[in-house]
């Protein structure tokens, strides 16, 4: 496996249409009437702290820097294994989502306590983004 050439392939934008593509399921997924309201109130915040955040700005973009050094190392294990294809490529999304991401969800919020259903929340969310990133990718296959 030459992950150095593996990461040479990756699809430039492959990754800028994932990263908009998980924006999208993130406005949705954490939107108030959906999960947005319940998330705010395991995590203890109110609508105006997310309105009147002056580091806002800062945090959408440490979250798109993370999104797409994320969709770069899924793309590069998606090209080092030689997946292709949009189902292929939601496959490997999915694995490596339920595999690594809810995982990591699951070990934190149980040692800090969190409640189940901030878990859930969190790692599903984290595992669609996965499959729809593993698709995009798979595509550019």
């Amino acid at each position: 496996m030459d992950w150095g050439l593996a990461i040479r392939e990756i699809e430039i934008l492959s990754l800028v249409v994932s990263a908009i593509v998980g924006l999208f399921i993130g406005a949705i997924w954490y939107a108030p009437p959906v999960f947005g309201n319940y998330w705010m109130k395991l995590v203890g915040l109110k609508p105006k702290d997310m309105q009147n955040s002056k580091d806002m700005g800062q945090l959408y973009l440490a979250m798109m820097i993370a999104s797409v050094i994320r969709t770069a190392v899924l793309a590069a294990m998606i090209i080092a294994t030689n997946t292709s294809g949009v189902i292929d490529g939601a496959w490997f999304g999915l694995i490596l989502g339920v595999g690594i991401l809810m995982t990591s969800h699951l070990t934190h919020n149980l040692f800090a306590r969190r409640a189940t259903d901030l878990t859930l929340i969190d790692g599903v969310h984290d595992v669609f983004q996965m499959i729809a990133a593993g698709a995009i990718i798979g595509l550019w296959r």
